[in-house]
């Protein structure tokens, strides 16, 4: 090859010698990169306010120093911008320049990881985002728990609670407990956190000056393992309430432990009806008594005969670890003109007695009457609320078996539900009697988010095994013109369950002869039975917040839940695992 064929680079005309721009203006990106580096760690990096990093804790913390989050990202990238930039200049050189070959392959093999690894990382911030979150049903910010009794999973209830938080939580967690205990508390806490981004909790260490604070400013004397749980603005308006580590553990029977007893961990529910109390404010649930309902206090045992059923253990548990949650009786009858104005809720369990007129008028006033608000923003008057739990009473005569009537059929037609006179029978199982219900995977009340986790595969649907149930009915246009809405919430499975009209039929019979005979299966239905109705109703149109918008849409103000059963809300009915499933259903639909 001749002297005239040998390749030579080609040399652009620069102004300026090329090499010292690259020099200086590669050192500027590097200074620059590394000041991206620091800024976090920095003291410019720390909140005034929380002491903590800018950049730690969650989006919301983002959000709130958004300016710093530019600076730092515009610090680093405008650096590696800087660097790239300033190398191009020596692009003509590499091939003949072996150093500045190493050099510009070099920093594009670094700067090709660094914009990779920040790809990723934002993949994986906006994974936690709350429209990502929605659309993959939790599942990429759902801790799960692999342990065999799920000691670490929170119950449907809680999380529906969590959900529907209004206002910022903060809970305090002192230290002094052992180090399983320790554990188990902060597991919780740390899954309260993940369910609702206004819950956050903190660790306070066991010093003097760390605990001087808290007592100076809430009181607290002896912290030592408990929880200070604080709901609202800590700067303003807060309330708040100490739980002693006695409400978050208790001993329980072990012959296998050498004192005899077990330590049990019962911190969800302690904290959930804290949280309850402190949210919520005076919470009172009045139980209609008076016709035939079971009482609030379990009777006393009658010479070795089994006791009748109560809801003493409901009782017990809804006003478990909640100081602000009371039940009481309410003698529904003649005497009584006007529902107590501190009712939040009017539950109706399992009547055997019709009601007559005027207490169906009572509960029509209540249920239309409109709440109060004092000018401390307190409650005067609650909304009227109604939780009625109406299973089949069936009585034998002349005429046959039927469902005998409540008195309340007038006031449920009122707002579209209809009490069927079909009691729901199953094939699957030993009981006929015994259904299993789910709640409507179709609804847009919270507790289908609560008990139904569609975002799996397969769809997670949570049954409830209730006993004695009738069919509801739902007028067909599901709202009316005065903005009641209702809708099938609680449904029996299709393909297994049947609405038996001929109630003098001996229920095992019937399903016997349905899973022998080919001709009988016509019974099975092949549509969910309804058998617990949600009515809710769109409160007034609100004016517009700013002069020349539309009026803001009215908010749906929940208003009864009518349920086909009662028994299952009973003492021996809330007893094992089955009682827990149950009993969460009835607090999540009070909850609701």
């Amino acid at each position: 090859m001749t002297q005239a064929e040998t390749p030579t680079a080609t040399r652009r005309n620069y102004p300026i010698e090329p090499l010292p721009l690259a020099l200086i203006g590669s050192g500027v990106g590097l200074l620059l990169v590394f000041l991206g580096f620091y800024l976090p760690f920095s003291p410019w990096g720390i909140d005034p306010d929380s002491k903590g990093l800018r950049l730690a804790g969650s989006l919301e913390n983002w959000r709130k120093n958004s300016w710093f989050v530019v600076l730092v990202a515009g610090t680093l990238f405008g650096g590696l911008a800087l660097m790239f930039a300033s190398l191009q200049l020596l692009r003509d050189q590499e091939r003949t320049n072996q150093t500045m070959r190493r050099a510009v392959y070099g920093f594009n093999a670094v700067l090709g990881t660094v914009l990779l690894l920040s790809v990723l990382g934002l993949v994986n911030l906006l994974a936690f985002t709350d429209p990502i979150d929605r659309v993959t049903g939790r599942v990429l910010t759902r801790e799960f728990d692999w342990t065999q009794s799920g000691v670490y999973t929170l119950s449907p209830r809680t999380v529906s609670f969590l959900e529907s938080l209004q206002e910022p939580v903060k809970v305090y967690f002192f230290a002094g407990l052992n180090e399983r205990a320790t554990r188990d508390v902060a597991t919780l806490l740390s899954n309260f956190a993940s369910t609702s981004k206004d819950f956050r909790w903190a660790t306070v260490g066991f010093s003097k000056e760390a605990i001087r604070p808290f007592t100076k400013k809430y009181g607290v004397k002896d912290v030592s393992g408990g929880l200070l749980v604080v709901v609202g603005d800590e700067e303003g308006q807060y309330t708040h309430e100490f739980l002693t580590p006695e409400k978050l553990f208790r001993q329980e029977p072990d012959p296998r432990s050498r004192r005899g007893a077990k330590l049990v961990f019962t911190g969800e529910n302690a904290l959930l009806g804290t949280l309850t109390s402190l949210t919520q404010g005076q919470v009172t649930i009045y139980f209609t008594q008076g016709h035939g309902e079971p009482p609030l206090d379990p009777p006393p045992p009658m010479g070795g005969l089994a006791r009748a059923p109560s809801l003493g253990t409901l009782r017990q548990r809804l006003t478990a670890n909640r100081t602000r949650f009371e039940v009481k009786p309410l003698k529904l009858d003649a005497a009584l003109t006007r529902i107590p104005d501190d009712a939040s809720t009017v539950v109706i369990v399992g009547p055997s007695q019709p009601f007559g007129d005027h207490e169906v008028k009572v509960l029509r006033d209540y249920l239309n009457r409109k709440p109060e608000i004092g000018t401390d923003k307190s409650v005067k008057v609650s909304s009227g609320r109604l939780l009625a739990l109406l299973g089949p009473v069936v009585s034998r005569g002349a005429g046959g078996a039927r469902i005998e009537a409540t008195g309340l059929e007038s006031l449920l037609g009122e707002y579209g539900v209809r009490l069927g006179e079909e009691r729901v029978q199953t094939v699957t199982g030993n009981d006929p009697l015994r259904i299993e219900v789910a709640v409507n995977p179709r609804s847009e009340n919270p507790l289908n988010r609560a008990f139904n986790d569609l975002g799996t595969l397969p769809p997670g649907i949570t049954w409830f095994p209730l006993q004695g149930v009738r069919v509801l009915n739902v007028a067909e246009d599901r709202q009316n013109e005065a903005g009641v809405q209702r809708e099938p919430l609680l449904l029996a499975s299709p393909g297994n369950t049947w609405a038996e009209k001929d109630l003098a039929r001996e229920p095992s019979a019937t399903a016997r002869a349905i899973q022998t005979d080919a001709s009988m299966r016509k019974l099975l239905s092949r549509e969910p039975l309804t058998v617990g109705v949600a009515v809710s109703k769109r409160t007034e149109v609100a004016p517009a917040r700013q002069p020349g918008m539309p009026p803001e849409e009215g908010q749906e103000r929940p208003l009864m839940l009518v349920v086909g059963s009662s028994s299952w809300v009973t003492d021996e009915s809330l007893r094992g695992p089955s009682g827990d499933l149950r009993f969460d259903l009835f607090s999540s639909a009070l909850s609701w």
